[in-house]
């Protein structure tokens, strides 16, 4: 079947590419997972950090800090080790952050970027 030199070596290559590219895409997909790992945890730690700098040593103003807390890509839970919510704050809506102009424009419109340029 493989008598022709230029089958088995056009076979050589695509197996050599093939592992290669295999190779590479695990490795970009541990660096991707890497990365974003690092990036959760420093923001989560910053902003536990920041919780509990805002609050001090008293439970209850921990409490009411995270009742709070508002961000637009994130939600805090304050539990106990057996799983029961003590606190919790509600995520924040994205129309709060920004112009309310930019959801009256259609996403073709020439208008968007003066609106959100005139909102920063």
């Amino acid at each position: 079947m493989f008598r022709s030199i230029r089958v088995r070596l056009t076979a050589w290559y695509t197996a050599v590419l093939a592992v290669v590219l295999i190779v590479m895409a695990f490795g970009m997909y541990r660096l991707v997972d890497r990365v974003l790992e690092r990036r959760i945890d420093f923001a989560l730690f910053e902003t536990s950090t920041t919780i509990l700098n805002t609050a001090g040593p008293r439970p209850d103003r921990l409490i009411e800090t995270i009742r709070r807390y508002r961000a637009p890509d994130r939600r805090l839970l304050l539990m106990t080790r057996d799983g029961r919510v003590i606190a919790e704050s509600e995520p924040a809506q994205f129309r709060e952050f920004v112009d309310s102009r930019v959801f009256e424009v259609s996403p073709s419109d020439s208008a968007v970027l003066a609106v959100v340029r005139r909102v920063r």
